[in-house]
């Protein structure tokens, strides 16, 4: 799943009710993938093309190394546990959707799973689908993902009134519409 349905997921899920939990839940939907935002920005401008970045590095042992701990479903859930032996309602809505990131994740990473269950083990499940390779699925499911998150988006603005809430579910919308185009647009369809 991409990184901004992760967010509103998390968000319409554990984010009901007052504001810090809400952007808990969108903090814990968006933290498993900030190592990889991190390391291919920093590649990108080092100079590294797109190609290399994402044939070669990201596959090599050191980044893998570095986006384990965020995509681990043993530290996200002792993460959860801590905050509900705590009571902490927003840190429970932010260890909460960190593993509901996982579990979107899970199924949906065919060439490039992640290593769910580090530092228990560095297995990794190649799952028959992928959210975006259209030989395994991507051509369906980003059409669905895409529809997914503009449901979601409509189902926050509806909850939540607030102008500047409201400005950043409209900048999702839009991630969404530019990524449905240039899926057509790759795929053949636009």
């Amino acid at each position: 799943m991409h990184t901004q349905t992760h967010m509103l997921l998390g968000a319409a899920v554990f984010g009901r009710g007052r504001p810090a939990p809400a952007w808990a839940a969108v903090a814990g939907g968006l933290l498993p993938d900030m190592a990889s935002f991190l390391l291919v920005l920093g590649a990108a401008a080092s100079g590294m093309s797109a190609e290399a970045i994402f044939r070669t590095a990201y596959f090599s042992e050191l980044w893998q190394a570095v986006m384990a701990p965020f995509h681990a479903v043993p530290l996200w859930g002792l993460a959860l546990a801590l905050a509900l032996a705590f009571r902490a309602r927003a840190a429970t809505a932010f260890a909460a959707s960190g593993l509901l990131h996982q579990a979107g994740d899970f199924p949906l990473h065919h060439d490039d799973p992640h290593r769910h269950f580090w530092p228990l083990s560095d297995w990794r499940f190649e799952s028959p689908l992928s959210y975006w390779d259209p030989d395994h699925g991507g051509a369906w499911l980003q059409p669905l993902e895409i529809a997914a998150g503009l449901a979601l988006t409509v189902l926050l603005w509806r909850r939540w009134p607030n102008r500047w809430t409201r400005a950043v579910l409209v900048l999702a919308a839009l991630v969404y519409v530019a990524q449905g185009t240039a899926a057509n647009v790759l795929l053949g369809f636009g």
